[in-house]
């Protein structure tokens, strides 16, 4: 099968050694960001799906906003689709190929800039969360000249 093919080249690449199970799926490490492959026979798809980590409650609709902008004719998002993952609460990057259009080089280069940016959204989500939960610390007076400096 050609996803099953792309998929091995890939990751044989990149010096990962990866087998695909019985859902014709593996999931590995990059750079923090858990990537998830799988290979839907039926349609002759590749599925790629990052974990985000997970979506801050109390960042809650400006993180929302953001997200949705960036998801808006998948400009910010270079083809993929940002979103959440109901069972655990945590945010997506998901994208599906056509298997039959795409050959080695053309699959690396997709899912190198699949990878940059997840990376990005992942540092994006984990900003908010650190920024939402930082206690904020009120302004200083400088003793210089009586001037706030925060």
């Amino acid at each position: 099968m050609l996803g099953q093919h792309l998929i091995k080249n890939l990751c044989s690449g990149m010096g990962i050694d990866i087998e695909l199970d019985e859902s014709n799926s593996c999931t590995f490490e990059v750079d923090g960001v858990y990537l998830t492959f799988t290979v839907l026979e039926e349609t002759n798809e590749i599925s790629l799906a990052a974990d985000l980590g997970a979506l801050p409650a109390e960042c809650g609709a400006p993180l929302a906003m953001a997200l949705l902008e960036a998801n808006y004719l998948h400009q910010e998002t270079h083809g993929a689709t940002l979103a959440a993952i109901p069972l655990t609460g945590h945010a997506a990057l998901c994208r599906l190929l056509p298997a039959d259009l795409l050959d080695d080089q053309a699959f690396e280069g997709i899912t190198e800039q699949f990878i940059n940016t997840a990376e990005f959204y992942a540092k994006v989500i984990s900003a908010a969360s650190s920024a939402s939960g930082a206690p904020q610390e009120p302004p200083q007076e400088d003793s210089v000249d009586g001037m706030i400096s925060v």
